[in-house]
């Protein structure tokens, strides 16, 4: 398993080019992606350019959403499953989902 986090990095830096990501926070998500490659069974730039763009399609309240991270955790822990099958779950079932409301803790 070798990647070309250069070429990762272009490639998804051109695809946001619109949305107003800083190439600061592209850099990082691209170096965490690298760090959990291995453990998701990631197997190339394609599976790591996906990895990549999944985390930008998450809004900061679904990532505040205690259900939310906690299905997105148990999805990426399912050892049984794929690198594509674990993203599939993810795209489908995490990424349109509405947070929860916040509520006020008394």
């Amino acid at each position: 398993m070798s990647f070309e986090p250069d070429r990762v990095f272009a490639f998804v830096r051109h695809r946001l080019r619109n949305d107003g990501v800083d190439d600061a926070a592209v850099a990082r998500v691209v170096e965490e992606s690298l760090a959990l490659a291995p453990m998701m069974g990631v197997e190339d730039d394609a599976e790591l350019i996906r990895l990549v763009l999944l985390q930008f399609r998450f809004s900061e309240a679904q990532l505040a959403d205690p259900q939310i991270v906690a299905a997105l955790t148990k999805a990426l822990g399912q050892s049984q499953w794929t690198a594509t099958q674990r993203m599939d779950f993810i795209d489908a079932q995490l990424v349109g989902r509405t947070p929860a409301p916040m509520t006020r803790g008394d």
